[in-house]
């Protein structure tokens, strides 16, 4: 057990100096971000129940926002990352952001 905290240490180091990303950062993101996570989709489900079109918006809002948060992350502050990499990022972003606007469409029309 003793070697594997020098081997973490080692490859946290490896990444941050090839990459640009602190995998320390990433992980309080990623995991950080759970709870409020959570707490966004009660407040999000309690909007539609009550078909709350303004409180729907800002709770859909923060929840992409969080879900977000750590892949933009490695995005914005990443480099010399495989071209994969941006790709998927670029790719759920995208897809995120467009089905962001179906569904303010569509709670639009149901609203009205």
């Amino acid at each position: 057990m003793e070697w594997l905290i020098p081997r973490i240490v080692s490859w946290t180091a490896n990444v941050q100096y090839r990459f640009g990303v602190n995998p320390v950062i990433f992980g309080i993101l990623y995991f950080g971000t759970i709870p409020p996570y959570i707490y966004a989709w009660i407040r999000l489900a309690r909007s539609i129940k009550r078909k709350n079109v303004v409180s729907i918006h800002k709770w859909a809002t923060v929840v992409a926002t969080i879900f977000i948060l750590p892949y933009a992350y490695v995005f914005f502050f990443g480099r010399n990352l495989p071209v994969v990499v941006y790709i998927a990022a670029s790719v759920l972003m995208i897809l995120l952001g467009w089905k962001g606007i179906s569904r303010y469409r569509k709670l639009r029309r149901v609203s009205n």
